[in-house]
């Protein structure tokens, strides 16, 4: 079980690896020259790197492992409505985002469809239908 465990983790650690890798050469013309000439020693393969860098991709891991492990206790079900309220909450931000953006908008903004009643324009409902 403890290698099974152990396996599990220095597979995260690759990937948390990998992930670090492609962010931080993403943003290398951002940063000190110092940091790129670091950092470029460390643009290799999970396996090469030293161990005092494998455990600190292995902390990021056993985060990821406990996160793992609490939502199969809680059956998936934290995951789920995790997931749900992100959704939800995504939305919505992307609702009255698209709604203060376009009603900022003289051109976009609701007219009046000569009854007397508000008529929202096509770029409007375009953006509230696909949640911008």
């Amino acid at each position: 079980m403890a290698k099974k465990k152990d396996s599990q983790l220095e597979q995260i650690s690759a990937r948390v690896h990998d992930a670090w890798v492609s962010w931080a050469q993403q943003i290398q013309r951002r940063v000190k020259p110092i940091w790129r000439e670091r950092w470029k020693k460390l643009y290799t393969h999970y396996d090469n790197l030293p161990e005092v860098e494998k455990e600190k991709d292995r902390e990021f891991g056993r985060d990821i492992q406990e996160v793992i492990k609490k939502d199969a206790q809680l059956g998936g079900q934290a995951s789920a409505r995790k997931s749900t309220r992100q959704r939800n909450w995504r939305r919505q931000i992307g609702q009255r985002a698209a709604h203060h953006h376009i009603s900022n908008r003289s051109e976009h903004a609701s007219k009046d469809d000569g009854y007397g009643m508000r008529k929202k324009s096509a770029a409007w409902q375009l953006g509230y239908q696909h949640g911008v």
